[in-house]
């Protein structure tokens, strides 16, 4: 007990006696009286120690920098409990100049030393992130919450069983569970829908305001349990239900009782109270002893299912769930009870952090309308409808600006913006000694608006394009691991951080694809006020009153197109598509080619196979340059028997498939052979994609998509329902595939073809009795960086099924630098391999483009992003496929090596390659629906060359 601990006791028995002597003898003893001033006394002295002589002339920190002045009652702050700590470490770090320690005060002269650069970070975080724990006060009111979760172990406890956790929050795995937040995501759309239907707002019609907190904790409550614990707590459906109310209890708002106690607790340990027998402890304990019921009940039933897999199945785990209960379950290395309290601390700190994330999306979407506008077009182009149902894959990375957004609410509102920790020993801060039962802060509201450690303008303000910058979509422009710590850093930061990242793109795509969304502050005209949003004073960044917004229903984004789509499909077999007629009401330009375009791109496509035509941009001189080998004019594609497949769309099944055969179900297929004089199958056969007129299902100024309904052609079973997507915006090319199987499942692997020379064939010679131009593609240098393996192929191409390694140097070695293309180009023929991705390095497929292309000439640079994990590159043959240069290219045929091609696509003729393992990646049944997307990121280096 505390110096101030036994004084309180004292005094309180002083005062007992006092008042015992005053009722029962009608007296008082000099000796109490004397105890009462002396007891006075010592507590002056104690408080003048602590408030003057301590802080001014004892404390270890009295050299480091601190504000001019501050109150004894209040120290730097501007008074009790009116201003957020967050607020008070941002003007102090902003006001004292510092070389990352500042020492200030808060209430009653308590002394803080404020962490401010990113030496001294990486010591309290990472360095000796072990020397640093939560104060008494904070771990006993937690622990009656979460127990000894791991945000309370230590040492070699916590790295046990983070590292045995950690499966379970990987970003491949969590990616596996974004069908069921985004299921989620659409149940928590349709109930704000319903309550829309049943609201009040009589302002606009069809419109209805909500509050949207409560929405959201509901909807990441009820994920967290579905997709982390396998328990749907059904609090969407039923808010009112016995689970819902429970948990409520476990999170009544902090007084301002609890303030003082928290403030007293520097000098007093008030712990005891948090025990009584009141109705806030009583709620408190009864709300964590039942959801402590319900993790007991799911342990044992996720035991019980992992002792049937491995008797049942000998051992063999491969299909075993990867929920938090089922991994910790799988490592052995848990009692029942600590498995309980992980459970109770993920559910704890797993939604409620997100919730509030998601509501101040909304607060900054609700007033940015044209922002609003931008994200869902991207989000109703490229994620599921809610009447998609069954979604069985959510791609994020063909909806950028949705990742910006989210990363941008991510940096600007940390759910904890401000942090305090104890040296629970003597330690070391930035060669500063720091001794047992220091107070440290550090807040992320300082280090993610920190224009030291982020580059670009107003880090104050809300501004996604930070995101959006070539190079900089992962960081935001952060150039340090502490810049951005809503999630902390360190081996103790957030373990849930993909998580999170995962589900709130889900919580704002359906949101936004399903309403527009109005911000609704003040007085409306019904009469009703709505609270100005503002930050709620505690802990952690929440909306003080709540954030209102007005919906209005959106019509479902695939609904129309839905019942075109089953009309198709019935009808297409007596009269084809009904897109047909549709087509004829798209314009195109005098080459008959469809047109789209946006800032720093424009393209040409034909409906014959879906082929991109041209490709403009601007090279580092100004010229505007067409980069893509193409025909003048779109009749021309079809006319052209050489190569049918002349940049368009390659499907059902890109690459050679091995005697046109597969099996599947125990049946074997063939289909129609059009390669290797009869013996193979490539690119789908002569009635794939790339041979066929596909109908347009939308043309907009930047988008076009392409419809194709096959019906069992070349032998492939059943009809495919299939869409092509072509977007273009500012300096990218987006591709994305969807396709999904009726009457029968069928194998599916989509690529799209694009040879390119970023040169344009600008400043070229002609050679040769044949004018052929010289501008070929050697002097390009490419990057591929996911490709340290490749796939063995014999003479004719086709797949041995052996992955060979690229040895460092060789002619496949394009990972371990950029290369010079025309250092590999020795053999005489075209460069053709497949590079299976991500396979040798550490690196995330997701994070690191699958190519990197530039021309030192042009001083144009392309990087592709895809979620293939094969990528086939081949130059152009001449010798093969003569073919002239375009009208805007200028004279002569194409040489060779005249461009050069990236197919992203599936592992070559992994049908007939069991080994692999590859039938879930290639065989797509009637409930699936396969999609495939890539994204050409183009920059140009404005220096003259």
């Amino acid at each position: 007990m505390s110096v101030i601990g036994l004084w309180l006791v004292t005094v309180t028995a002083t005062l007992s006696l006092f008042v015992w002597q005053l009722i029962f003898l009608l007296s008082i003893p000099k000796s109490i009286v004397v105890c009462l001033i002396a007891e006075s006394l010592f507590f002056v002295a104690w408080f003048f120690y602590w408030t003057v002589i301590y802080p001014r002339y004892l404390t270890p920190f009295r050299h480091l920098p601190t504000p001019a002045s501050r109150s004894i009652l209040t120290g730097n702050q501007n008074g009790l409990f009116t201003e957020n700590s967050w607020d008070v470490a941002r003007r102090v770090s902003q006001t004292v100049p510092n070389s990352g320690l500042i020492r200030y005060y808060v209430a009653l002269s308590n002394e803080r030393i404020l962490v401010t650069n990113t030496r001294a970070l990486s010591d309290v975080l990472t360095n000796h992130s072990h020397d640093f724990g939560k104060s008494n006060l904070a771990k006993f009111a937690l622990k009656r919450l979460t127990g000894n979760g791991l945000g309370f172990l230590e040492g070699n406890e916590h790295k046990v069983h983070r590292k045995n956790l950690m499966p379970a929050f990987t970003r491949k795995h969590v990616k596996e569970l974004t069908p069921i937040f985004w299921d989620k995501a659409m149940e928590m759309v349709k109930g704000m829908e319903a309550e829309v239907r049943c609201g009040k707002d009589t302002s606009t019609q069809g419109t209805g305001i909500v509050e949207i907190h409560d929405w959201a904790t509901r909807a990441t409550l009820d994920i967290i349990g579905t997709a982390g614990f396998g328990y749907d707590f059904g609090t969407l459906h039923n808010p009112s239900n016995e689970i819902g109310q429970q948990y409520k209890k476990m999170f009544l708002e902090p007084s301002t009782a609890f303030n003082w106690l928290e403030l007293l607790g520097n000098y007093i340990d008030f712990r005891f109270l948090m025990t009584l027998p009141v109705k806030k402890n009583r709620d408190l304990t009864a709300g964590s002893n039942f959801m402590r019921e319900i993790a007991k009940k799911v342990i044992r039933e996720r035991r019980h299912e992992l002792f049937q897999r491995m008797t049942s199945q000998a051992g063999n785990m491969k299909n075993t769930k990867k929920d938090i209960i089922t991994t910790a379950l799988a490592s052995d290395c848990f009692t029942d009870d600590q498995l309980v309290d992980h459970v109770m601390a993920f559910l704890v700190a797993g939604h409620e952090s997100t919730a509030t994330a998601f509501e101040w999306a909304m607060y900054e979407l609700g007033h940015r309308p044209e922002m609003q506008k931008r994200v869902r077009d991207e989000v109703r182009t490229y994620l599921p409808s809610p009447s998609a149902g069954g979604v069985k894959n959510i791609t994020f990375e063909s909806v950028p600006y949705l990742q910006a957004i989210c990363n941008e609410v991510l940096r600007l509102y940390p759910f904890l913006p401000f942090a305090t920790r104890v040296a629970e020993k003597d330690t070391w801060v930035a060669d500063q000694f720091v001794p047992k039962g220091t107070i440290v802060a550090y807040a992320a509201h300082i280090s993610n608006r920190d224009s030291e450690l982020w580059s670009g303008p107003a880090l104050d303000a809300f501004d996604p394009e930070r995101w959006m910058e070539p190079g900089k979509e992962s960081s935001g422009g952060a150039n340090s691991n502490y810049a951005m710590l809503t999630f902390s850093a360190g081996p103790k930061s957030c373990i849930g951080e993909a998580w999170t990242r995962a589900e709130l793109p889900c919580l704002v795509g359906a949101m936004v694809g399903s309403f527009e969304i109005e911000l609704v502050e003040g007085k409306q005209a019904d009469g009703t006020v709505y609270p100005t949003v503002d930050f709620k004073m505690g802990k952690v960044l929440k909306s003080r009153d709540g954030v209102f917004v007005r919906l209005r229903r959106l019509e479902d984004w695939i609904a129309t197109l839905s019942v075109s789509a089953i009309a198709a499909i019935k009808s297409a077999w007596t009269r084809g598509s009904p897109f047909a007629a549709a087509t004829a009401l798209y314009p195109t330009n005098e080459e008959g080619k469809y047109v789209i375009q946006a800032e720093g791109i424009r393209m040409e496509f034909t409906n014959y196979g879906g082929a991109v035509t041209n490709l403009w941009l601007n090279n580092s001189r100004g010229e505007e340059v067409d980069i893509v080998l193409g025909l003048d004019h779109a009749r021309d594609y079809e006319d052209y028997p050489k190569n049918p497949y002349l940049n368009g769309a390659i499907g059902r099944y890109a690459g050679f498939m091995r005697g046109g055969r597969f099996d599947m179900d125990g049946e074997s297929y063939q289909v129609a052979t059009n390669a290797h004089n009869g013996s193979s199958t490539f690119n789908g056969g002569d009635r794939g994609w790339g041979r066929s007129i596909l109908d347009i299902g939308s043309h907009t100024e930047n988008s076009i998509t392409f419809v194709l309904f096959d019906r069992s052609w070349n032998g492939f079973p059943g009809t495919a329902a299939s869409c092509l997507t072509h977007t273009v915006t500012p300096y990218e090319w987006r591709v994305a595939f969807g396709v999904t199987p009726t009457k029968k499942p069928g194998p599916i692997n989509m690529s799209q073809q694009a040879f390119f020379n970023l040169d344009g064939f600008k400043k070229k010679n002609l050679t040769g009795s044949v004018p052929v131009s010289d501008k070929t593609v050697r002097d390009h240098k490419l990057h591929l960086p996911l490709s340290g393996l490749r796939f063995e192929t014999d003479a004719l191409g086709l797949s041995t099924g052996d992955i060979l390694g690229n040895p460092r140097g060789s002619e496949y070695d394009f990972w371990s630098a950029s290369r010079r293309i025309g250092d590999v180009l020795e053999k005489p023929g075209a460069y053709d391999t497949i590079f299976q991705l991500g396979r040798s390095q550490p690196w995330n497929k997701e994070d690191v483009p699958a190519a990197i292309l530039s021309s030192p000439e042009s001083g144009i640079s392309m990087k592709l992003y895809s979620d293939q994990e094969a990528l086939h590159v081949h130059t152009w043959s001449q010798k093969e496929f003569p073919l002239k240069l375009k009208k805007g290219q200028g004279q002569g045929m194409v040489p060779q090596h005249g461009g050069i091609s990236f197919e992203m696509q599936d592992w070559p003729d992994g049908l007939n390659h069991p080994e692999w393992r590859r039938e879930s990646k290639t065989i797509w049944g009637m409930d699936g629906l396969y999609t495939a997307f890539s994204s050409y990121r183009f920059s140009v280096d404005k220096t003259e060359p």
